[in-house]
C-alpha cells in the first residue's frame, strides 16, 4: 500500500537525518560516544534494512530486494560515516561502523530466513537467527549500561567522586594516548595509572557526566607515586566548549614519591577560563595526564571528593 511505503520512506529520512544532524559532542566523553554508538547503531540500521526492503516493489524477486536492501543500507553505512567527519560535533566511528554492519547482517539474515522457503513456521533457524539477534544487541548496548549505573552509583555517593571500592566506579574513567589503567590488587583500593614514555599527553579522564560542584569550596585528589617526582596536570571541562586552552581550566602540580594529597580551590577553577566563568553546575569532564615524559610514569588514584 502507498501509505506504507510513504510512512517507511520518512523514517528512512528520519534516521538518516538523525544520523547527519550537526550536534554539540564538544564536552560528549570518548566513552559516552563508542557505547552510545554501539547501542543505537545496531537498531537503527537493523531497521533502516527492513525499512528499504518494505519500499522496493514486491513485484521483484526476494532475493533481489534483499541484496538491493543490503547494499544500499551498506552504503548509507559508509557514507554517514564519511559525511559525519566532515560534520559539526560528528566524528567518523569504527565502532559505529561495525554496528552498522552487525545491524545490516541480522536483518538481511532474517529477510533471509522468513522471506524464502528454505524454513516454514518458526523453525529452529528462526530462533536460532533471533537469539542471535538478542545476544548482539545485548552485548553491544552492556557496555552502556554499565557506564548509566556507574553514573547512578556516583550521584549516590556524591560528593565522593570515586574511592574505587566496587569495580564499577573504573566504568567512569577513560585511558587516553596509550596510557593504560587499572583496579590494584593490593589495599589501599586504587585505580593504578601508567602514563607511557614520549606520547603526546597520555592520562586518564574523569567522566560522570554533567555534575553540580557549586556548592563545594575545594576538589581534593589522593594519589600514590611509586616512582621518582613528575609533573601532573589536570584539567577540568565544563558544558561549554572546551576545545581551547583558554577555555578551561588548566594546572600542574609536582607528584612526590609516596602518598600526594592535591587540593584545588573551586573558586580558582570557576575563574580560570578567559572570558567567562567556567559552569560548576555541569562539570563534565576532569583530566590527569603527562606532557611527553622521557620516561613512563605510574601513579595510583586513591579518593577523589568535594569538599
Amino acid at each position: 500500500m502507498p501509505w506504507i511505503k510513504i510512512t517507511a520512506t520518512l523514517f528512512i529520512l528520519i534516521i538518516i537525518g538523525l544520523l547527519l544532524v550537526p550536534h554539540d559532542l564538544t564536552h560528549l566523553s570518548t566513552a559516552d560516544s563508542e557505547t552510545r554508538g554501539d547501542a543505537a547503531h545496531f537498531p537503527a540500521f537493523l531497521l533502516l534494512t527492513l525499512l528499504l526492503f518494505s519500499i522496493l516493489s514486491p513485484n521483484r524477486p526476494t532475493t533481489f530486494r534483499i541484496t538491493a536492501s543490503a547494499v544500499i543500507a551498506a552504503t548509507l553505512a559508509l557514507g554517514t560515516e564519511w559525511l559525519q567527519s566532515f560534520t559539526p560535533g560528528r566524528m567518523a566511528s569504527a565502532h559505529d561502523l561495525m554496528a552498522n554492519g552487525l545491524g545490516i547482517a541480522a536483518a538481511i539474515s532474517g529477510l533471509w530466513l522468513w522471506k524464502t522457503n528454505t524454513c516454514s513456521g518458526f523453525s529452529w533457524q528462526k530462533k536460532l537467527h533471533l537469539l542471535a539477534t538478542c545476544v548482539i544487541a545485548s552485548a553491544l548496548t552492556w557496555p552502556y549500561v554499565q557506564h548509566l549505573s556507574a553514573r547512578l552509583n556516583a550521584q549516590k555517593q556524591f560528593p565522593v567522586l570515586s574511592d574505587f571500592h566496587t569495580a564499577g566506579a573504573t566504568y567512569l574513567w577513560k585511558t587516553q594516548n596509550d596510557a593504560q589503567a587499572s583496579l590494584s590488587k593490593h589495599q589501599p583500593a586504587s585505580l593504578e595509572v601508567t602514563l607511557p614514555a614520549n606520547s603526546d599527553f597520555p592520562g586518564i579522564n574523569y567522566l560522570p557526566g554533567p555534575q553540580n560542584w557549586q556548592t563545594y569550596h575545594s576538589l581534593h585528589l589522593t594519589l600514590i607515586n611509586p616512582g621518582s617526582t613528575f609533573q601532573l596536570g589536570i584539567r577540568i571541562d565544563d558544558d561549554g566548549d572546551c576545545r581551547q586552552h583558554k577555555s578551561r581550566f588548566n594546572a600542574q602540580r609536582p607528584i612526590k614519591p609516596g602518598e600526594n594529597h592535591l587540593i584545588f580551590q573551586l573558586n580558582t577553577i570557576r575563574q580560570a577560563p578567559e572570558n567567562r566563568e567556567l559552569n560548576l553546575n555541569a562539570v563534565q569532564r576532569l583530566l590527569l595526564f603527562s606532557q611527553k615524559n622521557p620516561q613512563a610514569q605510574k601513579f595510583s588514584i586513591v579518593r577523589m571528593w568535594l569538599e
